[in-house]
């Protein structure tokens, strides 16, 4: 039975707050006193924060979707079903769940942000994943 459902976009809010933490460890490392014969450590430390910020953006962006809560701590999302194995660990910028899935037993952790979602889908939805286990 389906308990809760909607379809997710993107999170502006996650995209900003993770290109900020980027953007600050590339201005500290770039700061930092570096003696002029690390230029072969601090450049490709560089080149891999930022390679890491791009690969962060496209996994945040691909959060989106119909996300369903069904009963039995279940979660329909992108066309798969997942078990809840964890207890979702819920702020007010958003939740994270540990999921297994259901069909090969891969575990993944989801971040389901607050303005992925209209307010109204998202307190409703935090408040059935306060719930657990009883969902």
């Amino acid at each position: 039975m389906i308990l809760w459902k909607s379809h997710l976009t993107v999170s502006w809010f996650t995209q900003l707050f993770s290109t900020v933490a980027y953007v600050a460890f590339e201005i500290g490392l770039l700061l930092y006193p570096w003696p002029p014969d690390f230029i072969y450590v601090w450049v490709p430390l560089l080149l891999f924060l930022i390679g890491s910020w791009y690969f962060t953006q496209k996994n945040i962006s691909r959060i989106k979707g119909d996300f369903i809560l069904l009963n039995g701590n279940r979660i329909q999302w992108k066309l798969h079903e997942w078990q809840i194995t964890k207890r979702p660990w819920i702020s007010r910028f958003g939740a994270r769940i540990t999921l297994t899935s259901i069909l090969n037993k891969k575990q993944i952790t989801l971040w389901v942000a607050f303005d992925s979602m209209t307010e109204n889908e998202w307190r409703n939805f935090s408040q059935l994943l306060m719930q657990y286990p009883d969902i």
